[in-house]
């Protein structure tokens, strides 16, 4: 049942992407988006949100020894260290700077930054779907995909009073804008 719904969702979400305007390439400078707060030594920059493919794109920057907690991902997640060192608890290997990472939907793990690092763990992560973490009380997950990244992006921009330079879809940049005003 369920992966026949999937199938659907994705033949659907295909058959849109195939029927919309074809878009002109675009560009923004990451140094630009500021970081936000999310958890004791972990902050995050979202600098694109897709709501047609739910893909969205950020840089994760901790401190030596921060933990992202334990999540899943229900989605394809592709990463590339570009600093620091960093590993899932669950796992024996190791990555640092120039290692691309690939996290198949349905996957648990949990990040650590290692301890020893000299500086922080900086990450490209591209998400399609989202990711649910699940707390140690089972009281339920919160769940961080392409419109509340959206919007948590957007809060710490206008935290600064600062226009935020976050791409989109030309044709859903208004429907992530309105969603983050709620």
């Amino acid at each position: 049942m369920v992966s026949r719904a999937l199938i659907c969702v994705s033949a659907a979400l295909f058959a849109l992407s195939r029927a919309s305007k074809s878009l002109p390439a675009k560009h923004v400078d990451t140094n630009d988006v500021p970081f936000f707060d999310f958890g004791e030594g972990i902050q995050l920059r979202v600098f694109f949100a897709d709501p047609y493919t739910g893909l969205f794109s950020m840089n994760l920057k901790a401190r030596p020894g921060a933990v992202l907690g334990k999540h899943r991902n229900t989605g394809t997640v592709v990463g590339h260290t570009l600093q620091g060192k960093w590993h899932y608890k669950e796992t024996d290997w190791t990555a640092s700077a120039g290692h691309f990472t690939y996290e198949t939907p349905g996957a648990e793990h949990t990040i650590e930054v290692l301890k020893d690092n000299t500086e922080d763990t900086i990450l490209l992560l591209n998400v399609w779907g989202s990711l649910e973490f699940v707390h140690a009380s089972s009281k339920g997950t919160a769940v961080l995909d392409f419109i509340s990244a959206a919007r948590l992006q957007h809060a710490a921009c206008k935290k600064l009073n600062m226009e935020c330079p976050f791409l989109a879809r030309e044709h859903s940049a208004k429907q992530i804008q309105a969603s983050t005003e709620l």
